[in-house]
């Protein structure tokens, strides 16, 4: 018989995981790191923030990762930079938020197969191969003929297997994201996407796409973009609806978790996407208001309302991340 009764006994039981916030270079603003605190104090034990993007070059990405490593270094009574699962679970325990490193984008490996390594020593557990338009690995979900995995994109994918890195496919073509996730031999994820059965935005996922995934053991990570909901004024309802096709299209709970995609610099937006050009066409934008991690307790009690199980809330929250990341990350 479960003893958990209520989002807050849910919470303290659990390792809550967003595994998808850009914290770029590119948009760096007066208290930016106050999102860190925020995450902290609404109960979340592990948040994954991106230190480079497909503006990044390899030398903003090297120096930007070593400014965030020195800041976190000197703030360890509050973070803890992580390494492994362990560093996420010692982090829960000692009520601090442990932080993850990722690229939302693959500019900043430079066509350079050797930088994977180098990445992965330096913190970073996981890569969006294409950023919606095509690269030297594959193509983005704004190309008209996905021709999917390329020859280099092939070796790219065996690399980041050996090392130990999260392959990640949000923004990826669907023929170049089958692709990948046939050549992986490890678990891969779409760290912030939704289903296209609820919302058609280009940016979220086929059926197919999805059952692919859960076949090779991934999770994905469910976005609380506007955009990507399919609203203006993003809800918590919609948020459990794009949960509720996942888990009823694979009969399962087990590839979902939380991919908030956060945009708390919404007056740098318009400078970043004339950055951006083609990244972001006409049609394709749309509310970029999202869901707060101040309200992760309305997610819980969504669910609750629901009727999924604790068990199943708990694995949403965190642990189905968990498993995917102590079998890739070495």
């Amino acid at each position: 018989m479960n003893t958990f009764t209520n989002a807050k006994d849910i919470k303290a039981n659990s390792i809550i995981a967003d595994i998808a916030m850009d914290f770029l270079p590119e948009v760096e603003i007066p208290g930016q790191r106050n999102v860190l605190e925020r995450y902290k104090n609404s109960g979340f034990s592990y948040l994954n923030i991106a230190l480079g993007g497909d503006l990044t070059s390899v030398d903003t990405a090297i120096h930007y990762i070593a400014r965030q490593r020195q800041q976190i270094g000197k703030q360890s009574d509050q973070y803890i930079m992580v390494k492994t699962v362990d560093d996420i679970l010692r982090a829960k325990q000692e009520n601090k938020l442990a932080l993850g490193f990722w690229f939302q984008g693959a500019t900043p490996l430079a066509k350079d197969l050797n930088l994977i390594e180098t990445y992965y020593l330096l913190g970073i557990r996981q890569i969006l191969l294409a950023y919606n338009t095509r690269n030297e690995i594959g193509d983005g979900i704004l190309e008209k003929n996905d021709a999917g995995l390329s020859t280099f994109g092939y070796k790219v994918i065996e690399e980041m297997n050996r090392v130990g890195m999260l392959i990640d496919l949000s923004h990826a073509g669907i023929k170049t994201s089958l692709d990948v996730i046939e050549a992986s031999h490890d678990p891969v994820i779409f760290s912030h996407s939704n289903a296209q059965g609820v919302n058609p935005h280009p940016r979220n996922l086929t059926d197919e796409q999805i059952k692919a995934v859960s076949r090779k053991n991934g999770v994905i990570g469910i976005n609380g973009m506007g955009l990507i909901l399919g609203e203006d004024k993003p809800t918590v309802k919609k948020f459990v609806s794009h949960i509720d096709y996942i888990s009823n299209l694979l009969g399962s709970i087990d590839n979902i978790a939380l991919g908030l995609d956060l945009v708390y610099f919404q007056e740098m937006l318009p400078l970043f996407f004339e950055k951006s050009g083609i990244n972001y066409p006409s049609g394709y934008l749309g509310s970029m208001d999202g869901i707060q991690p101040e309200q992760i307790d309305e997610i819980i009690e969504t669910l609750l309302s629901q009727n999924y199980s604790k068990e199943n809330i708990i694995k949403i929250l965190g642990n189905n991340f968990l498993r995917v990341a102590s079998i890739v990350w070495k």
